[in-house]
């Protein structure tokens, strides 16, 4: 396959697990005693819980072939004439014999290097001519238990959906095993393997191995090993895959714009032929035992100077199946909330050292959960600040949480939940899909979001603090302890042992500790409302587009657009021209830093931490921004909460802050920034930007004495002239709303923001680039890898016209690219191509190709892709690579047309270069007018190997 996604699936807090009953049995008696009335009726009553199986989502249908084959079928309108079309494998790598390491893997990838309907490379080639686009709507990943392939297409046309099924049919029964294609993708399986070996890997996979010690898992790598992906024969990986691909253990999901019933019949159809499994082979034990004793491992990283402490309580969970799993499951979700909330708490008070102090709680993997608390600081400093920590933990194991803590946290959880079921006709297929997945893969119960909803609320009122505290407080003394340590390289300072921080464990659980004291949260953020508001002097209607302009008395512009894509959504998005360009090069860094450091000081008299909560209780994302060229503040919210994006919005013009505290964090981190030991890729980003710009201040690494030169005052002082006028700036609200229902309050906030009327312009600043041809290399690289980047960068006449061509242009030579080396050399695992397009006052276009390989075929690959380049230009594109990119530009064109996001990205862009809007009704006929001779003279006249810049990275021997 060709831009596969190897993960171990996040399984997240909203799919938490819990298996026993502590959070609501009273602990057990004493041998000999006989349990009180009180002891009986509440085990009656957990019995009755246990008993008490939840209710599948009514809206799926679940079937079984006779074959053994399980299928998941639900309608679902959100996208019209779109479906995800899912295979589930219960087969992952802990399945895998000791001689077929890396064979689960491999097989995924060979799913896509023929099968018996479509041979070769034809599956992908057809799906790609259906606007599937390989990597986001056609992909695969393999994980520890299970492999699964996906793809989302429309379901329009029914061939089309009878051949999506084909190739489904295929994957699960008919895949060829070509000989050929199997030695072409060794060597795209080890390139994924070198692409995999970071530091960051690394780390994360010593700390997963940690946690699931003593189990198959640290012995089963998705990846699998090189010596058996290099040397194993076709009969190995056939034996694999006959003995594991089988109906019995995999299912269909399919999930969109479907008739069920039709598609049950057409499923049944196809899939009734694969022939049942006649054997059932043994299968791998797949627990992950917990020993009841601490572990400690220490980690030296090359590329850090600070140390990390990560510590993980684990603990058994099951599934949620019956209504006490459920119940189990609130109180797994209220924990994560509080711990992480409580420790955020404390770690603001430490937060101008660059102290850090984490709490989370979720299931790591198979039946093992664990409480989550991490912490950061200089290794000289662990013992009292872990020891100042570790009393916090403490703290929360004596005396709990407090009654606003628990109220607060069971809000927050409720509204989550309230938000979605206000959007379940708008949820995307992705949402079900999941659910049904891990139904098919571990049994836990689909709910639908109203039962969810109900269950909530009517658990919630039986379930108290006190019944919380009985089960963190024992998930807290859990003696199964994973301690992981991670110490600078090259660190002078002590490593403690395993047993000095016991010790220091015991010594913070001695002594005296007093309840947590809660800071109390305000229920507004502005104290006194406003009494007066502006006025909409005029009103401005585009039908095409379905957009009004407003604009209001001080100078503001108002752009709204009203949508009916989600239920309860907003986004707010402010802009103006201007920028940290209009400071001085020695002012520079303080303008570029100012609303980092407002953000980290609260508003309006809050301090930030209680800002982030009330942000928290409300579901709102807000904040502003300077960048080079405009200043502004973006937000997304809900209809409910809209009044409040549109006070903050009002304050962060009005009434900014910046303490003390949040100025020395921004030094503290700012200081670590320069302290770090980069890593090989950050040296070669750093030193391409260098040659490219000539060292020019906009695209430099700041410096210690810039951080020593700057000036809190004065940096509020620029963020409060950035926003003192609101005259040149232009609002955009895209969403759920009424614009005759919100225009007093766009009259009352934004109408009411100061305007001194005058109206700024870009000020451009002459960058000195690297001009010709250029080519360097840079032996910083640890690892045995190189990492190629091709660089094209000029400027050029913009037009709708001409973006769209760079656009095919880059899509079409991606797929050359991958074609050539991956397919042909087999000499990478998959290329990045980047495009960006930029008229902020310059219209510039700059193209990167970027690929990591084997040092030793980097100037091999490099020639391959330049000869690549080279027939593009002489020989012209292929129709079929421009017919896939028409297929799916237009195809996800018509997706992000009901989008949100879309239209507030695209209005924006539109309005800040100055376009007409109503551009976009013609995106179609352009894209569709686009030719083979168009895409051509763009790779000769963008694609200048005159101009090309050749940079590789290469280890250093």
């Amino acid at each position: 396959m060709k831009m596969h996604l190897f993960t171990i699936p996040d399984k997240g807090f909203t799919c938490l697990r819990l298996a026993c009953l502590l959070a609501f049995a009273t602990p057990v008696a004493l041998y000999g005693q006989r349990p009180s009335a009180s002891v009986i009726s509440e085990q009656k009553a957990v019995q009755e819980l246990k008993d008490s199986t939840l209710p599948i989502d009514k809206d799926v249908r679940i079937g079984k072939l006779s074959n053994g084959l399980t299928y998941y079928l639900r309608a679902n309108q959100t996208k019209k004439a779109s479906a995800n079309f899912i295979l589930v494998n219960k087969v992952g790598s802990v399945y895998e014999q000791e001689h077929e390491r890396g064979l689960a893997h491999f097989t995924e990838h060979m799913a896509f290097n023929g099968t018996k309907n479509f041979p070769g490379n034809s599956l992908i080639d057809y799906l790609e001519k259906q606007g599937v686009k390989f990597g986001s709507d056609l992909n695969a990943y393999t994980s520890f238990d299970e492999t699964v392939y996906h793809f989302t297409m429309s379901t329009a046309d029914q061939q089309v959906v009878h051949n999506g099924l084909k190739v489904m049919r295929d994957w699960a029964g008919e895949l060829s095993f070509d000989q050929t294609e199997i030695d072409q993708e060794r060597g795209v399986i080890i390139e994924e393997k070198r692409t995999l070996n970071t530091t960051d890997r690394r780390l994360g996979q010593k700390r997963l191995d940690m946690k699931l010690r003593n189990s198959l898992y640290t012995e089963r790598s998705p990846i699998g090993l090189e010596e058996v992906i290099k040397n194993f024969k076709r009969e190995d990986i056939v034996q694999f895959y006959r003995r594991w691909y089988r109906p019995d253990r995999q299912a269909i999901i399919i999930v969109g714009d479907i008739d069920v019933d039709q598609m049950e019949q057409e499923l049944t159809k196809q899939f009734a032929s694969l022939p049942k499994a006649s054997e059932t082979p043994s299968l791998p034990n797949r627990n992950i035992p917990l020993k009841g004793e601490p572990q400690f491992e220490v980690f030296k990283n090359p590329e850090s100077a600070e140390s990390s402490l990560a510590i993980s309580l684990k603990r058994t969970v099951g599934k949620v199946i019956n209504q006490a799993d459920f119940k189990n499951q609130m109180v797994e979700m209220l924990w994560h909330n509080l711990i992480s909330s409580r420790l955020m708490d404390i770690s603001q008070a430490d937060k101008s050292k660059g102290y850090k102090l984490y709490g989370s709680s979720g299931e790591i993997y198979n039946g093992i959960a664990a409480t989550n608390i991490s912490m950061s600081m200089p290794l000289e400093k662990i013992q009292p600040v872990f020891t100042k920590y570790w009393t916090e933990v403490e703290r929360i194991k004596r005396h709990g949480f407090t009654q606003e803590e628990f109220d607060r946290a069971r809000s927050r959880i409720l509204q989550q939940t309230k938000n979605l079921l206000q959007e379940k006709d708008k949820l995307t297929s992705d949402k079900y899909t999941s659910k049904y997945q891990r139904h098919f893969l571990d049994g836990t119960i689909p709910l639908d979001i109203e039962t969810e909803y109900a269950l909530l609320t009517e658990n919630f009122k039986t379930l108290t603090l006190d019944s919380l505290h009985k089960a963190t407080a024992t998930w807290l003394n859990s003696p199964d302890l994973d301690i992981f340590l991670t110490v600078p390289e090259n660190s002078q300072a002590t490593i403690p042992s395993q047993d000095q921080l016991q010790q220091w464990m015991q010594q913070a659980a001695k002594g005296k500790l007093e309840p947590f004291i809660a800071n109390s949260i305000p229920t507004s953020y502005i104290k006194t409302p406003l009494t007066t508001r502006g006025k909409i002097i005029s009103k401005e209607y585009i039908p095409e587009l379905d957009v009004t302009k407003l604009k209001l008395a001080n100078g503001v512009q108002v752009i709204l657009k009203p949508t009916s894509f989600k239920n309860n959504e907003i986004i707010l998005q402010g802009f103006s021209p201007g920028g940290t360009t209009r400071y001085k090069q020695g002012d520079y860094r303080a303008a570029s830093y100012a609303t980092g450091l407002i953000s980290a000081s609260g508003l309006n008299g809050i301090d930030a931490n209680t800002l982030l909560k009330m942000h928290m209780d409300r579901q709102l994302l807000i904040g502003p921004n300077i960048d080079n060229y405009s200043e502004g503040i973006g937000a997304t919210t809900t209809s409910t909460n809209l009044v409040d994006a549109l006070q903050l919005t009002y304050l962060y013009f009005t009434s900014p802050q910046a303490d003390d505290a949040a100025f020395e964090q921004l030094l503290t981190h700012l200081h670590k920034s320069i302290e770090q030991p980069k890593s090989p890729i950050k040296v070669f980003q750093d030193s391409i930007v260098q040659l490219l710009f000539k060292g020019h201040y906009l695209y430099k690494a700041i410096e210690k004495k810039e951080i020593s030169a700057l000036n809190k005052d004065k940096m509020l002082e620029i963020y409060k002239e950035r926003f003192a006028n609101a005259a040149d700036f232009k609002f955009l609200l895209v969403g759920s709303f009424d614009i005759d229902s919100i225009s007093p309050l766009l009259e009352t906030y934004l109408g009411s923001l100061p305007a001194s009327g005058k109206k700024e312009q870009i000020q451009p600043i002459k960058v000195d680039r690297l001009e010709g041809k250029f080519s360097s290399k840079i032996y910083k690289e640890e690892e045995n890898r190189a990492t190629v980047i091709l660089y094209f960068s000029d400027v050029f006449k913009q037009s709708a016209k001409s973006t769209y061509e760079l656009q095919a242009l880059r899509d079409v030579l991606e797929k050359r690219i991958m074609a050539r080396l991956r397919e042909k050399e087999s000499g990478i695992y998959t290329p990045q191509i980047s495009l960006n397009t930029s008229s902020i006052w310059e219209p510039r276009y700059t193209m990167q190709i970027i690929f990591a390989c084997n040092p030793e075929q980097s100037d091999r690959l490099t020639e391959a892709t330049l000869e690549e380049i080279r027939l593009m230009q002489t020989q012209g594109v292929q129709a079929d690579d421009l017919a896939k990119f028409k297929s799916e530009t237009l195809l996800n064109h018509e997706k992000a047309l009901h989008m949100n996001r879309f239209w507030l990205t695209y209005l924006k862009d539109s309005y800040i270069k100055g376009q007409d809007p109503t551009e976009i009704l013609s995106y179609p006929k352009l894209i569709q007018e686009i030719n083979e001779a168009a895409v051509t003279q763009a790779a000769q006249k963008y694609l200048n190997l005159s101009e090309l810049k050749t940079f590789t990275l290469l280890p250093k021997q």
